[in-house]
């Protein structure tokens, strides 16, 4: 069975179930995949979930850390979401691994999710922060920790919250972490929800981008 979503131009099709798609043709072309669709970024969900369960296993991991950074431009207009997505991204990659290098070599980070939510009316601006799923000493975190405050980056983890006993199941970490951009359309706050305008923007400046990517062990695992 054909396993793509198709975006129909019809108002109403006809769909011989027992040709097993063969009038697919009739349905219009495949819709284009993007995070922001709730149905994808669940599929995408479950696949973080389950890849990052298994390589955990299979390297006898059990618990993992989730940690979140926030850079000193955090807040950043909707139309830099490209850009930045690439600056901050590049920046956060080269200072995990100059403070593992220098402060805590026992540090892995696995998993980097960059997320954001509109903090201002339509959506025109974002805050633009990371998640990631790492492997780490309470004393491993501590160290990163005051070494990103050294350069005005916020650094989050459960230890330094006083809450060292979050969920950190693997899978269960990867799949929250690896949500993409639907939770950003949810109507939670309905002050900041986008404009259709700026929706479409959001579509825009997002083709392209990983959200979540690999690092570390587990990108070589998954290669």
């Amino acid at each position: 069975m054909d396993q793509h979503i198709y975006a129909s131009v019809m108002h109403d099709t006809m769909l011989d179930l027992a040709s097993e798609g063969a009038l697919r043709d009739t349905l219009g072309r495949p819709r284009r995949r993007w995070s922001g669709y709730a149905d994808l970024a669940h599929a995408a969900q479950a696949r973080w979930g389950i890849e990052y369960a298994l390589f955990c296993d299979r390297q006898g991991f059990s618990r993992v850390v989730q940690v979140v950074v926030r850079s000193p431009d955090a807040r950043i207009n909707l139309g830099d979401l490209h850009a930045e997505h690439a600056r901050q991204s590049a920046r956060l990659s080269e200072k995990l691994r100059y403070g593992r290098a220098r402060f805590a070599p026992g540090f892995a980070c696995d998993i980097i999710a960059a997320e954001i939510r509109p903090i201002e009316k339509n959506g025109d601006v974002l805050d633009f922060h990371f998640h990631l799923a790492v492997r780490a000493s309470a004393g491993n975190l501590m160290a990163m920790a005051a070494y990103f405050s050294r350069s005005n980056w916020n650094w989050w983890n459960p230890a330094i919250a006083g809450d060292a006993e979050l969920p950190s199941d693997p899978g269960q970490l990867a799949s929250y972490i690896g949500k993409g951009l639907a939770h950003a359309l949810k109507p939670a706050a309905l002050d900041c929800a986008f404009s259709p305008g700026n929706l479409a923007v959001l579509h825009q400046q997002s083709r392209g981008l990983a959200m979540t990517r690999t690092t570390g062990a587990f990108r070589v695992w998954k290669a």
